[in-house]
């Protein structure tokens, strides 16, 4: 899955709530899980996680969590100056 970013504007945001969100779906695939299964494998409170998928609250997911769910679902991450893509590893 591609997300397109254009780096080259000043704020620009990093999609990591899409990115959060599209790893979630592919680990509760591979694992048969539901929200509170994948929250305690990320080690945080269900909530949590749905705030990372949703975009709610103040809080983007961390980075390390991204890269944490792309191994466990043997998935890796490039980032380019115009898209941040998923790609299966």
């Amino acid at each position: 899955m591609k997300f397109i970013m254009d780096t080259t504007v000043k704020g620009s945001r990093f999609p990591s709530t899409e990115i959060f969100h599209e790893l979630r779906a592919r680990w509760q695939k591979k694992y048969s899980g539901n929200n509170s299964r994948f929250a305690e494998f990320c080690g945080v409170q269900p909530q949590r996680t749905s705030n990372y998928c949703n975009g709610s609250g103040k809080n983007n997911p961390p980075l390390w969590m991204i890269m944490m769910v792309a191994a466990s679902v043997d998935a890796k991450i490039e980032i380019r100056p115009d898209a941040v893509e998923i790609l299966d590893a």
